[in-house]
């Protein structure tokens, strides 16, 4: 089920720690592609903070959206 306007649930967390994971493995992967090298903590540093500013974003915009998909508009009957 959707979450209401300025709401989220378990769901919606779930969700955003998937986009932080997955931004995160592909962070790293272009990281290696483009230096042709292995990690390192740096990249690493730079792509946990990527990913975590993706979950947060998505957790924002599905806070701003109603259960129609509807940004910035509550409920309606």
């Amino acid at each position: 089920m959707k979450s209401a306007y300025l709401t989220i649930n378990i769901g919606d967390l779930v969700k955003g720690a998937t986009v932080a994971a997955g931004t995160v493995m592909l962070s790293l992967i272009g990281s290696m592609i483009e230096s042709g090298a292995f990690i390192t903590d740096t990249q690493l540093v730079i792509a946990v903070k990527t990913g975590v500013l993706a979950a947060i974003s998505y957790l924002i915009k599905n806070v701003f959206t109603n259960s129609k998909d509807e940004l910035f508009k509550s409920e309606s009957n």
